[in-house]
């Protein structure tokens, strides 16, 4: 008695669809979920903390601060550095933005790119650390 094989007969797939096969499942698999990564895990806690530090500086002192304060280093120095009181809360508005920016472009367009999504959450730390030690010496060297 033959051996008849069970299994149809199909011809293998060429080397380039093969490879785009392969592609598609090895990053549909790698897809980073970000509450699962520990690195954007501490990025999150990281930003939370940040914000909530700059909020708190700002509350704690905005009564103290004088009605004109130097926000606007990027311009000449003297007038036009200084901008009113209120616009304070801008620092911690650029920090959320930039967050939810980074946060919805690594996790939702660029799901399946560990470096990309390495480099944007890392930029999340950048901004939100300089922005809470911009406030701090605002606040300090002011209040």
């Amino acid at each position: 008695m033959a051996l008849v094989s069970k299994t149809p007969n199909v011809a293998p797939k060429s080397g380039v669809a093969s490879t785009l096969s392969s592609f598609k499942t090895n990053t549909q698999l790698e897809k980073i979920h970000f509450l699962q990564d520990k690195f954007s895990f501490f990025v999150l806690l990281l930003f939370i903390f940040s914000f909530i530090g700059q909020v708190l500086m700002i509350l704690n002192s905005y009564a103290k601060l004088p009605p004109e304060i130097p926000l606007f280093y990027s311009q000449e120095w003297g007038l036009p550095i200084l901008g009113r009181s209120f616009l304070i809360w801008l620092i911690p508005a650029v920090s959320v933005i930039f967050f939810a920016v980074n946060y919805l472009i690594a996790f939702i367009f660029l799901a399946t790119n560990k470096f990309l999504i390495r480099t944007l959450l890392g930029s999340i730390i950048v901004i939100s650390l300089a922005n809470l030690i911009n406030v701090f010496k605002i606040i300090s060297l002011l209040a």
